[in-house]
């Protein structure tokens, strides 16, 4: 399916204006380090969230930093059954 920007979320990184496109998953292995005591090795992975500045720049940015526009409309649009 081709993108289209009805499909992108507007969003705030660090007073950043920018357009949200989509989870990035970055997985690296690590070697098991030589020194006592260090690292025994294994995986270490993240996901972080792929944003595109106005100047058409892109970031790899943690979900943290994130801050999505137009949540409220967005969160309207779906149906949340309220508990008694």
């Amino acid at each position: 399916m081709k993108p289209t920007i009805e499909m992108l979320r507007p969003c705030i990184v660090d007073d950043r204006k920018g357009l949200f496109h989509g989870w990035y998953y970055v997985a690296e292995v690590v070697e098991p380090s030589i020194r006592v005591g260090g690292h025994m090795g294994g995986q270490l992975a993240a996901t972080l969230g792929m944003v595109e500045f106005e100047n058409g720049e892109i970031q790899l940015i943690r979900p943290t930093s994130i801050k999505f526009i137009g949540s409220r409309r967005l969160m309207q649009e779906y149906c949340f059954e309220e508990e008694k």
